[in-house]
């Protein structure tokens, strides 16, 4: 059973950098570009549907307005949405407007804000963008893949700062007061989003590379990923196993690389990952079951047998290696070690499945 899925080939995530962001919902959409920076002009809002609030007109001309992006289902923005609120009260008299954007239909939305607790907690103007022209114009202009994500807009309307909702009290105080650096905060900007862009171009060429089945250069490009990030490089390495296995199609190439993995791998996800992709994922035409034991067992001695889902694989490994007694004497030990709730449901109809036939 997989733990977490390795992302989808051929669409890497920097997740490291996301995390920089304070991102909490990731979408890879648009080119590999930054157009929109601090101390550049603000977009226009182009808003659908206003549904809180009296709506929002021209930015500048000595306001400060806040847009915040913003999703019914993002747990973060809803977590913050009572200390927007504050923020939005202190400021009431200093010609300050929070805006609240999401990209979700009118009445996903309206149904929402209708519930007593989230319109108690939404105290700021609202509105949906569903064809997400302001999102575009904004987001993905300032390359920020993340929500919740705010913008301040300036009194000469002006972006003054781009960042997490929640830490932009002190940035709002000195936008409003006057005091604001926004070309020290352009400089930052660039440099934290340097290598975020970067390492989200080569994951573009890996892209460009595979529709093109130009193999040598999205390995290529794989291995440029690694060396770039050595917290996420064997992240990286079982995604280049995966593409090998499962697009290039090359099972001798990739089987030799997968056994270099497994043997310098320390990771018991990682190596779950890699022994669960073999027996289940049905790109995979030539199937190691070898191999799928080597990775599963080092998984589970690495966790110490303590982790139902990793038992879970080496399980299958098992049946699909035709040992019917061992899978179902591992299942047991994954049925006793899984906690409540859905992975032990199916864990416990895996077993039941062995027992059977």
């Amino acid at each position: 059973m997989p733990l977490s899925s390795l992302v989808t080939f051929p669409r890497l995530l920097a997740l490291s950098a996301s995390a920089a962001l304070a991102a909490t919902a990731l979408a890879a959409d648009g080119d590999v570009a930054l157009t929109l920076r601090p101390g550049d002009p603000a977009p226009p809002i182009s808003i659908e549907h206003w549904v809180k609030g009296d709506g929002v007109g021209a930015l500048g001309n000595g306001t400060v307005t806040v847009v915040e992006f913003w999703a019914t289902w993002c747990g973060p923005c809803r977590a913050g949405m009572p200390h927007i609120s504050e923020l939005q009260e202190k400021y009431k008299d200093q010609k300050v407007t929070i805006l609240g954007v999401s990209d979700e239909p009118l009445e996903k939305v309206a149904e929402f804000l209708a519930k007593p607790e989230w319109a108690e907690k939404t105290r700021y103007t609202l509105a949906t963008d569903p064809d997400r022209s302001t999102h575009k114009s904004y987001m993905q202009a300032a390359y920020q893949r993340g929500i919740p994500t705010a913008f301040i807009v300036g009194k000469t309307g002006a972006v003054e700062w781009i960042g997490h909702p929640m830490t932009m009290d002190e940035p709002l105080a000195k936008i409003v007061k006057g005091d604001w650096d926004v070309q020290a905060f352009r400089s930052e900007f660039e440099t934290r989003m340097r290598p975020i862009i970067e390492m989200e171009a080569i994951i573009s060429s890996i892209d460009k590379a595979a529709e093109a089945k130009d193999w040598n250069a999205a390995l290529a490009g794989y291995d440029r990923l690694i060396n770039r990030d050595p917290n996420l490089a064997n992240l990286r390495r079982a995604e280049k196993f995966k593409c090998m296995l499962t697009q290039i199609g090359d099972a001798p190439q990739a089987y030799t690389y997968g056994r270099e993995l497994v043997a310098s791998f320390t990771e018991p996800e990682l190596l779950n990952q890699i022994a669960w992709l073999v027996v289940d994922d049905k790109a995979v035409t030539v199937r190691d079951l070898k191999f799928a034991m080597e990775a599963a067992t080092k998984a589970n001695d690495v966790s110490k047998g303590e982790n139902a889902a990793i038992l879970d694989t080496l399980a299958r490994v098992w049946w699909e290696n035709g040992n019917r007694q061992k899978a179902i004497e591992i299942q047991k030990q994954a049925v006793a070690k899984a906690p409540a709730g859905p992975m032990a449901d199916s864990i416990k109809e895996t077993l039941k499945k062995y027992e059977s036939e």
